[in-house]
């Protein structure tokens, strides 16, 4: 068996001390692999580069969806066109929304990678799920968002500074939807439309305005909602949505989205696909990946990226 490895986000709020801290996970590990603590892009590079190196087997995360992300993105460098190593996701962060996604146990990191450590000492099978990533503008992960779907996180870390909980996401959905059915300040803050045109694998498929572009390879979105119930291991694409409705509509499609069933017909679109084009006139585009927000010149590429085993079952 190759080598298991443990990245640390030093700067998760569950990393900062405590029963999850990256000195708790390091007695758990002992001598059974190695530990990164990589709170910056070159610590980062450097360990995805010793990991590929090593011929490392597990890569186990303990950080947020986008401390995910920023590993993927590093191994992806590093390992170049070889496949990856399994990843086991620990739950380190606040929402841990793609851990829920695709069905990782819940658990403390310590717990989780306990067990995934236990299992392999006994010889037992991983469990494991394959996913296809995403490629966007060079960053890989599994979700995508813009318009009104940037607007909520960034009104959400706004009011969680400097650390946002789950409780956090609760009270800005609620403040949301409350403000929608009045046309409050909140909601005009959150759902400014983005306006441009959408090119899917080579065809343009609408040019007007949005008050969302999302895309993933996992179903959720965060808080139970799973608007890409297209994304299923089997599927040959990501999920593409466009949700085209004003922000009251949005909001009368929030059940729908919680059970995944999609928008309401007029009210947006979904479908599977393999490479997406967005331009704007803008002079930015705004965006989110994983929950991270960043952004860039038009236009953006999204684009299918490598395909990734999670681990899904290590016995308890």
């Amino acid at each position: 068996m190759g080598e298991v490895a443990v990245i640390v986000n030093p700067h998760a709020r569950k990393n900062r001390g405590g029963d999850s801290s990256s000195e708790v996970l390091e007695r758990v590990l002992a001598d059974r692999g190695s530990l990164y603590r990589c709170g910056d892009p070159d610590t980062l590079a450097d360990a995805a580069q010793r990991i590929a190196d090593n011929g490392t087997e597990v890569v186990a995360i303990s950080g947020g969806d986008g401390t995910g992300s920023m590993v993927l993105t590093a191994l992806r460098v590093a390992f170049g066109t070889k496949p990856l190593p399994k990843l086991a996701l620990l739950r380190g962060g606040t929402m841990n929304t793609v851990a829920n996604g695709v069905g990782v146990p819940r658990g403390k990191p310590p717990e989780l990678l306990s067990g995934l450590l236990e299992a392999r000492a006994n010889g037992a099978a991983l469990g494991s799920v394959a996913r296809r990533t995403l490629d966007i503008g060079g960053r890989v992960g599994f979700l995508f968002g813009l318009g009104v779907i940037h607007g909520f996180l960034d009104e959400y870390y706004r009011r969680g500074r400097p650390y946002p909980t789950p409780l956090t996401a609760v009270e800005t959905l609620s403040v949301a939807i409350g403000s929608a059915m009045i046309g409050g300040r909140t909601v005009r803050r959150i759902s400014e439309r983005f306006r441009g045109s959408l090119v899917v694998d080579g065809e343009t498929i609408r040019d007007g305005d949005f008050l969302a572009i999302g895309a993933g390879t996992t179903p959720e979105l965060g808080l139970g909602f799973r608007p890409f119930q297209l994304a299923t291991p089997e599927a040959d694409g990501f999920h593409l949505l466009g949700i085209t409705c004003s922000a009251p509509r949005l909001t009368a499609n929030l059940p729908r989205l919680y059970r995944g069933r999609g928008m309401a017909d007029g009210d947006g679109f979904d479908r599977l696909a393999r490479e997406l084009t967005i331009a704007t006139d803008e002079a930015e585009i705004r965006y989110m990946v994983d929950g991270d927000l960043d952004t860039t010149a038009s236009p953006l590429r999204v684009s299918l990226g490598p395909t990734v085993h999670i681990v899904t079952s290590p016995p308890a």
